[in-house]
């Protein structure tokens, strides 16, 4: 996937998607002019608000008569099998490089996908599951209407008025208690009655739990095929005044005064052996101890938590480019202006610390990193399978993670980089007989390393070289010994070792030369007047 498609991919997100009312003295303090906010509902997923812990998020819609809360949990992803080292790879190398130092490049081309890229795999990180709300709401006109996303709190809004009743729902996903929280409230008493649903495209049960949960579980697959991991996904609902009663797979909510949703999600995947899983029940026994820990806290303290646990990484850097005026437009509103050639700096300003609110909603030391969508996706079979592009798109998510004062988030990134090595050293042992670690253009949660595609994009064997560079600059940005004498030396030297070794001699000159590789999805035309992607 090229960079410039997903800088677009990217800034298209942060547009579209482009206050709060937690009731307790206790709760931090909020900034003004850092929401994106709207006057309608999400008509489609890019348009809903999302929220993050790191692991686990949610994109909210803010619907009135129905509300869709859409799931994800970052390990969700179809299985095995991966690409493997082709036989007889190393052969195909030094074919494909002797037909380059003849000129021949398209025979080139040639020769590498017959001898060494293997197949590409059909296999997604995958939505988790929805949840989706019916409102039974009093009679009248709905009013007042407004949905927003507190970038400084990390808190979605929705509130609108149904005949003279105020409705209050807050959203958010809490890297303390590591659960989403929903808050339904309104300012008359007995007015929330509702049912609640969960669901997923495919692969999944759903049962109730005596008379306030919802459980949904399963393995996911890609249409049948690459069974994956093992999850379960809890719904935990409390509710202050009213009766709550159980269907065989859905909960009804009659009257309440207010309700609390809980949700808490896992799966059995092994960071530290992903071919190894978690013991089968132990997605259900995280996503009951969390809920347990939950449920003991109040919804003020959860709230205070939270926010408190987000600014503590998010206001360390603030920007004021001036132009507030227009603050009290709504988000699309100013966007569409600016399209037409209006100035706006104040909306750059809130665009950049929505740069800054994604990364921290989508990669928390311990976490795996943010994927080509966060953790955001609504598919089963996501664009480009959301995956881990080594070049350049994972290290795009991370370029800021310095420079915007986001050191910590960074850490997922270093640690899948470092559960790469092995595959990446049996990579380049087998296929180029060298020393070191290599990485090709992709990879997943599954950690291979091997060549796969076409050669336009898959013989690009530097995707190591690339990723660690974001170890040094890590180093320079912090000045931390330890780090580099632990972890960022010994793998750069890893890095290294692959190309003292990878290097050639070019026949004519004698100069070392690297290959055979490509720029990243870029074409030539050879002397013999054809198309080819390879060279030295």
């Amino acid at each position: 996937m090229s960079s410039s498609k997903v800088f677009l991919k990217w800034c298209a997100f942060a547009f579209i998607s482009f206050c709060v009312n937690c009731p307790a003295a206790e709760i931090p303090e909020q900034k003004d002019g850092l929401a994106l906010w709207y006057n309608k509902p999400a008509e489609k997923w890019e348009e809903a608000l999302p929220v993050g812990n790191g692991r686990l998020g949610a994109m909210v819609f803010g619907g009135v008569q129905q509300e869709r809360i859409q799931l994800n949990e970052e390990s969700v992803w179809a299985g095995p099998p991966v690409p493997e080292i082709r036989a007889g790879a190393y052969e195909g190398i030094v074919g494909a490089r002797n037909l380059i130092f003849e000129g021949k490049y398209s025979e080139a081309d040639g020769t590498l996908k017959k001898k060494v890229l293997g197949s590409e795999m059909g296999r997604s990180y995958q939505t988790l599951g929805d949840i989706n709300m019916i409102f039974s709401l009093p009679q009248g006109a709905v009013s007042d209407y407004h949905r927003s996303l507190n970038l400084d709190t990390a808190i979605a809004t929705t509130t609108f008025k149904a005949g003279d009743i105020t409705f209050t729902r807050e959203v958010f996903s809490s890297p303390i208690d590591q659960v989403l929280v929903i808050q339904l409230s309104a300012d008359k008493p007995g007015s929330v009655t509702l049912e609640i649903q969960m669901n997923r495209p495919a692969d999944f049960n759903v049962h109730t739990k005596g008379n306030n949960i919802i459980e949904m579980q399963g393995r996911v697959t890609q249409k049948g095929r690459h069974p994956g991991v093992k999850y379960c996904a809890r719904l935990l609902a409390e509710t202050r005044g009213g009766k709550i009663t159980a269907g065989e797979k859905t909960l009804n909510i009659q009257n309440a005064d207010s309700m609390t949703l809980y949700l808490a999600a896992a799966t059995d995947y092994n960071r530290a052996n992903p071919f190894n899983p978690l013991p089968e029940s132990s997605p259900q026994q995280t996503c009951t101890k969390q809920l347990k820990d939950a449920v003991k806290k109040s919804y003020q303290k959860l709230c205070a938590g939270h926010i408190a646990e987000h600014q503590r990484l998010f206001r360390r850097v603030s920007l004021d480019l001036g132009g507030h005026e227009k603050r009290n437009k709504p988000t699309n509103e100013r966007l569409e202006e600016v399209k037409k050639g209006g100035s706006d700096p104040d909306l750059a300003a809130l665009y950049f610390q929505y740069g800054r609110y994604l990364l921290i909603c989508s990669s928390r030391p311990g976490d795996l990193p943010a994927n080509l969508q966060g953790i955001w996706n609504q598919d089963m079979s996501a664009p480009w399978n959301a995956d881990y592009h080594t070049n350049i798109n994972i290290q795009m998510n991370y370029w800021l993670a310095e420079v915007c004062n986001l050191s910590e988030c960074q850490e997922p990134f270093f640690d899948f980089i470092e559960a790469l090595v092995p595959s990446g050293q049996k990579t380049a042992k087998e296929i180029y007989h060298c020393r070191g670690f290599t990485v090709h253009h992709t990879t997943d949660v599954w950690l291979w390393t091997a060549p796969i595609g076409e050669p336009l994009w898959g013989m690009w064997p530097m995707g190591a070289a690339w990723c660690t560079q974001h170890f040094m600059e890590h180093y320079r940005f912090t000045g931390d010994k330890q780090f580099l004498a632990k972890r960022a030396y010994p793998i750069l030297k890893e890095a290294s070792l692959f190309f003292l070794d990878y290097l050639v001699p070019e026949p004519n000159t004698g100069k070392l030369v690297a290959g055979p590789a490509i720029s990243p999805e870029n074409k030539f035309i050879g002397p013999d007047g054809k198309s080819a992607a390879s060279d030295m």
